[in-house]
């Protein structure tokens, strides 16, 4: 099962790559669930089918969503999946400065609580004035929900930092896990120690010192990560310009 909002769908409609396939969907949906379900014995598409359609009914019949499309042709299925696949290429292709960040966008939740999660998410970046885009593994928990500040704006950049702190909150109290499939790196180390506690924390520590001890590579990741908002790490500031590069065309 996979989730994909309004921006993902809008960028496909626009992308080169995309727009041709991009028309599994009816209207203007503010998401759609991509759901797949395999047949038993495979041999039998049959068995498939009949779970696709019982879902369909089910959805309709409890007034979820407003189209409940079926697509059994093998290309159709493949135009699905290959728009799904260019999900993080279209967001961050989107013209102009304002993108989705990466600050809380690997969350892996429990099920019974990923739609509440998404929807205090959702609410949070829009009571800040923020946007947001996600996409979702969404039969696992995994949602990688991605808020679209104005980092050159200080005003954008507080906000930010706002939304990663509640949303690691909130993902801890849910039993979920911050870093679910694209690991910490940089921008969400400063939550490792608060996630694992010191104990495990340290042990971190003394095992990059006992294969490390110059702290060679990739100093400040994992342990001793500064900041997300560290001067030295974000590249968006105050005094950020995009350069002007004279063209030959």
């Amino acid at each position: 099962v996979e989730l994909l909002d309004h921006v993902v769908l809008r960028e496909a409609r626009r992308n080169p790559a995309t727009k041709a396939i991009a028309d599994f969907f009816t209207g203007d949906p503010a998401a759609v669930l991509i759901v797949e379900f395999f047949g038993d014995p495979p041999e039998a598409p049959g068995d498939a089918q009949h779970k696709a359609e019982h879902c369909a009914a089910t959805l309709a019949r409890e007034n979820i969503g407003y189209a409940h499309v079926i697509r059994t042709d093998p290309t159709q299925q493949q135009n699905v999946w290959n728009t799904r696949k260019l999900g993080l290429g279209l967001i961050s292709n989107v013209a102009g400065p304002v993108k989705g960040q990466a600050c809380v966008e690997d969350a892996c939740v429990p099920l019974p609580h990923l739609a509440e999660y998404i929807d205090r998410l959702a609410t949070l970046c829009d009571s800040l004035g923020v946007a947001c885009t996600m996409y979702a593994h969404a039969s696992v928990g995994v949602i990688h929900l991605r808020p679209m500040p104005d980092l050159p704006r200080d005003d954008h950049r507080d906000p930010m930092r706002r939304i990663t702190e509640q949303a690691f909150e909130w993902c801890r109290a849910f039993g979920g896990c911050f870093s679910g499939e694209h690991g910490d790196g940089l921008l969400r180390g400063q939550f490792i120690r608060p996630f694992f506690g010191d104990t495990l924390y340290q042990a971190f520590r003394q095992t990059k010192a006992l294969f490390d001890p110059d702290n060679l590579m990739n100093p400040g990741k994992i342990v001793d990560a500064p900041a997300m908002l560290d001067p030295k790490l974000l590249r968006y500031g105050d005094h950020y310009r995009v350069a002007e590069i004279p063209a030959a065309f």
